[in-house]
């Protein structure tokens, strides 16, 4: 069972989009050595939603995605 639990309400302005997520990116997410430090927050929460749905955790957890699109 999988349950995710909001401390701080968080209020998310992206300004990119999943086209931000290249097939070269997305390899190097899969990676330990993947080096986020290059990327700014609005582009880290990008990579953690490509992340969640890379892993099916929308489903798994019963979260509407499109809330957060």
């Amino acid at each position: 069972m999988c349950m995710l639990v909001c401390l701080v309400p968080i209020v998310c302005v992206c300004y990119f989009s999943d086209s931000f997520v290249t097939s070269e990116l997305h390899q190097l997410l899969r990676t330990p050595s993947f080096d986020n430090w290059q990327f700014d927050d609005a582009q880290i929460i990008v990579l953690l939603r490509h992340m969640f749905v890379d892993l099916d955790l929308p489903n798994k957890c019963h979260i509407d995605v499109c809330l957060y699109s």
